[in-house]
């Protein structure tokens, strides 16, 4: 490819391909994280062995969701200024 010149090109087009591939993966983890719903904990914090209490932990849905979407927004910015 070297010898015909055509391998800048093709090394041009490689990282680009790459770029959009993570920036594709970012976008299916946020998408994910927007699904996710509020974590609950197990543990077991009694000296009897097998009691175990459940902590569950309180958030704000709408600003992660407001979140997700402006991280969503910015990376199909970024997408569209590689071609």
């Amino acid at each position: 490819m070297r010898i015909d010149g055509t391998y800048n090109e093709w090394a041009r087009k490689k990282v680009i391909a790459n770029k959009k591939a993570w920036i594709e993966e970012q976008k299916e983890t946020i998408e994910q994280f927007k699904k996710q719903k509020t974590p609950e904990f197990l543990q077991q914090f009694r000296p009897d062995g097998y009691s175990v209490d459940k902590e569950k932990w309180v958030s704000d849905k709408s600003s992660i969701i407001n979140q997700a979407d402006e991280a969503l927004e910015y990376l199909q910015k970024i997408e569209d200024s590689l071609e």
